[in-house]
């Protein structure tokens, strides 16, 4: 039998148009102001709200839904856990893959040493922020919890003291702003690059902060502040004479304390249900 000649015509494929892209090709002219209002502005306004410019809590919304992402997992006072489960979990409430969760984890760890109050108590090779050899590890080797400092980040939440919304496909809720109690945005500084603005705050002092915004309350509320203790006039005995001594001592003592500070400052401004409210007449 003669041998069977293969048929090098190649077959047509019948394609049947499915779906339209409406205006596929077309040149449309528009004036470059409409654009700029149509294209432009919700772009630049969603960088500068949602992802380059700090709260008034000092957290981007990246480090927010990490480090509240990690307060219902329970790792505050709690065992470590691996990494790779955090970045698994804030997956609900941050969509932009795994990569730019751990990064943001890593730079909030105390082992990268970045921060000077560090919000993640971490374990195993987490890197170093001044050095580009020292790499850090996957998340998948590493370890971590939260820091003892984030007591004072989430303390109170669950008692109606900041608002919550809805994630990215409304399944669950996250909040608006951390209750901190101390200005964090000042202690642990930030920086980030939007759209028309910047950012950039150093970091300060945990206790010259807590000073200052002590006395900026002193000073609104017109109240006078006396020290706790007379150590500072005991030590002083050999600079001041007794009457001296006697004479500030006493005009001192007309003054209120620290407790009644706080006090007055829960009266005016109740921000926390644990505050006792007494009336200052009596």
């Amino acid at each position: 039998m003669p041998p069977r000649r293969r048929n090098t015509e190649s077959k047509k494929k019948t394609t049947s148009v499915k779906g339209v892209i409406e205006g596929a090709g077309e040149v449309v002219e528009q004036p470059i102001t409409d654009t700029l209002e149509k294209n432009y502005m919700p772009y630049a306004m969603s960088v500068i709200m949602s992802r380059a410019i700090p709260e008034i809590d000092g957290f981007k919304p990246s480090h927010r839904k990490l480090l509240y992402t990690m307060y219902k997992m329970g790792l505050l006072g709690s065992a470590r856990t691996k990494s790779a489960n955090i970045v698994g979990q804030t997956m609900k409430l941050n969509p932009h893959g795994d990569s730019a969760i751990y990064d943001t984890m890593v730079r909030l760890s105390r082992g990268y040493e970045a921060l000077l109050h560090p919000y993640i108590d971490s374990k195993g090779n987490f890197g170093k922020y001044y050095s580009r050899d020292m790499a850090w590890a996957a998340s998948r080797y590493t370890e971590a919890r939260l820091d003892d400092i984030c007591q004072e980040l989430f303390r109170d939440i669950d008692k109606d003291t900041v608002d919550f919304a809805p994630n990215f496909d409304e399944t669950e809720k996250e909040p608006t702003v951390l209750p901190s109690r101390f200005p964090n945005l000042l202690v642990n500084g930030t920086s980030g690059i939007a759209v028309g603005m910047a950012t950039n705050i150093p970091p300060h002092n945990l206790r010259e902060v807590i000073g200052a915004v002590v006395k900026i309350l002193m000073t609104r509320l017109k109240i006078k502040m006396r020290p706790r203790s007379k150590r500072s006039w005991r030590s002083s005995k050999d600079l001041i004479s007794r009457r001296e001594q006697r004479s500030l001592e006493q005009e001192e003592s007309k003054r209120l304390t620290v407790q009644d500070v706080e006090r007055s400052v829960c009266v005016r401004y109740p921000i926390s249900s644990q505050c006792r409210m007494e009336s200052t007449e009596s």
